[in-house]
């Protein structure tokens, strides 16, 4: 096999790649794409004192790919924190972190607002826009997430990103703060907001990379349930997504506004119940394509491993300079598998 010389490129404010100006004070640099809320992350590490530290808010844009190709553009990080320790036997180190959103402080403020038709509400798309608008960014959201109906929503005490997340796991969802946008994709769906399937990430056995897939299936249960209260009874209701498996039925702690929500989030509910069969990590060589939220294809790990349905709720990229240019894939079942 012919070996691939990695290329990586981190510009910061000169408008210039730094990595030839660091040299081996370099130590590596690891990037996490979250296919959750959470801030996608560039770490870099550094061999140790005396430096000065980046100030909070430094950007560095990172693009990572092989030679004799286009690198991936991974966009553009804030420093956030720095980091300094070191023992006798591995020396010392800098780490410098840096979140790929900058706008994340303002999703994490306390504050209370009600959504409702009259104040121009309705659906899951017209207050996550509104949220985003606050941020001062755009939200980007798939049709089918968009025009769920949400009659009323209280936001109380509670940061956007909170709230949001609250929401999102109701209509089946996920919120992310991602290059300046607040984007919402669908959980398991394999696609990015605008509706496009994602890459499919090819992960082959190979004895020199770890991995390990747990298939022990979650609780078991026959259905989910969310309550909503009839006005003209004066009582409890519950609205019923099937799963299909005993043990009985799982039951969402909060009552929902009115039957229609009621029975979107028994669904969404039922979704995600229904991928919670298998978790696990595959480790390969570097890969531009691999995104979180993509479809996982294990191919040489027996057939029970590879004919599962794997999607990637993470990706870290890791390169050093002697160690070339890994990727870490954490992953669970998919959508209704």
């Amino acid at each position: 096999m012919t070996a691939r010389t990695p290329i990586v490129s981190v510009v910061g404010p000169s408008g210039t790649n730094l990595v030839p100006a660091w040299g081996k004070s370099l130590l590596g640099l690891t990037y996490t794409d979250q296919a959750g809320y959470e801030s996608d992350e560039l770490v870099l590490r550094f061999a140790a004192p005396p430096y000065d530290l980046p100030p909070k808010g430094t950007k560095y844009r990172l693009a990572l790919g092989w030679k004799g190709s286009k690198p991936a553009d991974f966009g553009l990080f804030s420093v956030s924190r720095n980091a300094l320790g070191g023992d006798p036997e591995s020396g010392e180190e800098l780490q410098v972190f840096c979140r790929a959103a900058d706008f994340i402080d303002k999703m994490k403020q306390t504050s209370s607002k009600h959504y409702d038709k009259d104040g121009g509400f309705g659906t899951a798309g017209s207050i996550i826009r509104d949220i985003a608008k606050e941020a001062g960014v755009p939200a980007v959201i798939p049709e089918g997430l968009d025009k769920i109906k949400i009659p009323y929503r209280l936001r109380w005490n509670q940061s956007p990103l909170d709230f949001l997340t609250d929401l999102a796991d109701d209509i089946g969802g996920i919120i992310k703060p991602q290059a300046g946008r607040l984007v919402v994709l669908e959980r398991g769906g394999g696609k990015s907001a605008s509706g496009q399937s994602l890459p499919v990430i090819h992960m082959h056995h190979n004895r020199i990379y770890a991995w390990d897939a747990d298939l022990e299936e979650r609780t078991a249960h026959e259905s989910a349930e969310a309550d909503w209260f009839d006005q003209k009874s004066g009582r409890l209701r519950q609205a019923k997504a099937n799963i299909g498996k005993s043990g009985g039925p799982r039951r969402r702690l909060h009552p929902a506004p009115d039957e229609t929500e009621a029975g979107q989030i028994a669904s969404a509910l039922a979704s995600s119940l229904n991928r919670f069969t298998g978790t696990g990590f595959f480790e390969g060589p570097g890969d531009p394509l691999a995104l979180a939220g993509a479809e996982v294809k294990a191919s040489g790990y027996g057939s029970d491993v590879d004919g599962t349905r794997w999607e990637a709720t993470s990706v870290t990229h890791t390169w050093e300079p002697d160690g070339g240019w890994l990727i870490n894939v954490d992953v669970e079942t998919m959508k209704g598998k």
